[in-house]
């Protein structure tokens, strides 16, 4: 569960959704995030209830990338162990 702490920190305001389901992110969230006319952002619906998300794609891909480092690391990591585990 996250903390009320967290959440107070992350949370940024409200917006209001337009008649054509259009929403302002407010200026300074833009200016925190490195937000301009034109990036492309990601939408993710919350997987527990009536929740959106966005992402800046630049960001997530740059995430994505280091998971993926990540990742490989581990599976070199196991498969040195499984080949150690092999010479005994």
């Amino acid at each position: 569960m996250i903390s009320r702490e967290k959440l107070e920190k992350a949370f940024r305001g409200s917006v209001t959704v337009g008649e054509r389901g259009q929403v302002v992110i407010p200026a300074e969230v833009r200016e925190e995030m490195g937000i301009v006319a034109g990036d492309k952002l990601l939408v993710f619906c919350g997987p527990e209830g009536p929740m959106v998300a966005l992402g800046k794609l630049s960001s997530l891909e740059m995430a994505a990338n280091e998971i993926q480092q990540v990742i490989a690391h581990v599976q070199d990591e196991e498969t040195d162990a499984d080949g150690e585990q092999d010479d005994e």
